[in-house]
């Protein structure tokens, strides 16, 4: 992950080889809460396949009802 000091915006680049068709990224639970208690704007979640954006509000969401890692899967 990585963090713009400038912005509230982290993004996580998943890397798949070029013959992937699904992509799949587990985030623990305790970034997912970290994230929204430090008030991130946007979570993007970029891959060659798709690109996912979750905003505070849904971050804080997740955070509240996530009792384990959060697993972000695409096809």
């Amino acid at each position: 992950m990585k963090a713009n000091p400038t912005e509230t915006t982290v993004q996580v680049k998943v890397e798949v080889g070029a013959s992937a068709k699904t992509v799949e990224t587990i985030i623990p639970n305790q970034s997912i809460r970290a994230l929204a208690e430090a008030r991130v704007e946007n979570l993007v979640i970029e891959s060659p396949i798709t690109t996912i954006t979750f905003d505070d509000r849904t971050l804080k969401t997740i955070a509240g009802a996530a009792k384990a890692d959060v697993k972000i899967s695409a096809i």
